[in-house]
């Protein structure tokens, strides 16, 4: 009798074991989280989340099997109906960078939305993936990931330049703008061990001779894709000044992913050496 008792309460816990699991398991398959974002985006895959998205903005390209999810835009120009579509359960999103009212309206439709402070510097790129870790209750799994940062950030050296040095954000041949200060893409030149070639204003503004003959950059740095707008380095310079510079006369021109250089995502440091390998390593 006592064996009887025993065997039922065992196959009591067994099935409530498995039910908590199958249970656990369809809770995680409801997930469908939108990352709008590309350094969100990395930061979800390396905490494990990657195969929960449904969908992404147009700077999430890495991983390189994110580029096979819908891409919803750019962030600024987001569609309500596109992102409702794809019945997220939760949005991933930059502080500031989506409509008040979009956000709303998400949360009233039940979507947990998750608010990310983005500061463009080493500490910005740790804190950011702590926010994303914390929100997902992966606390303890973030830890490794920060500290690999700053083990790598404490491997390079220590370098600093006089090198002045031009970010030119382009579209197009017709639309093209230079980088000022406290742009992410200047930050990252900092980092690297050079200056900034505009240093009277912050932010970005329409290219113009004047701002080429004033700086006379000793590298120009573009993203890949922005270069390969303009038709290359030939066609870099055709554009109006650009040749005069001593960038282009020693044909001193970087191009990198744009992500990978201006994302401060959980590669930042990878991106920080790669730019200085680009900048320096023929000098």
């Amino acid at each position: 009798m006592n064996k009887l008792i025993l065997a039922l309460l065992f196959a009591t816990l067994l099935f409530s074991c498995n039910d908590a699991a199958k249970s656990a398991e369809q809770e995680t398959s409801r997930v469908r989280v939108i990352s709008l974002n590309g350094s969100i985006t990395e930061t979800l895959f390396m905490l494990g989340w990657g195969d929960r998205l449904v969908g992404v903005d147009v700077t999430s390209t890495y991983p390189v099997v994110v580029t096979k999810l819908p891409v919803l835009g750019h962030v600024r120009s987001i569609q309500m109906e596109s992102v409702l579509a794809l019945k997220p359960t939760h949005i991933f999103l930059v502080k500031n960078e989506v409509k008040p009212e979009f956000i709303s309206q998400w949360k009233n439709a039940g979507i947990d939305v998750i608010e990310i402070t983005k500061e463009y510097s080493i500490e910005g790129s740790k804190n950011a993936i702590s926010e994303i870790a914390n929100a997902l209750k992966q606390e303890e799994e973030s830890k490794e990931l920060i500290a690999d940062i700053e083990l790598q950030y404490q491997a390079l050296k220590d370098t600093m330049t006089d090198e002045r040095v031009l970010f030119i954000y382009a579209r197009g041949g017709g639309n093209l703008m230079v980088s000022g200060m406290n742009t992410p893409v200047a930050n990252m030149i900092r980092l690297a061990g050079a200056k900034n070639a505009i240093t009277e204003f912050e932010d970005y503004k329409p290219l113009s001779i004047e701002y080429l003959v004033k700086s006379n950059p000793q590298a120009i740095v573009m993203f890949d894709t922005g270069l390969a707008a303009v038709g290359g380095v030939e066609g870099l310079g055709k554009i109006s000044g650009i040749a005069e510079t001593d960038a282009y006369k020693n044909k001193r021109i970087v191009s990198m992913d744009g992500q990978l250089l201006s994302g401060f995502g959980p590669r930042v440091v990878q991106g920080i050496s790669e730019l200085r390998t680009k900048l320096f390593s023929k000098n």
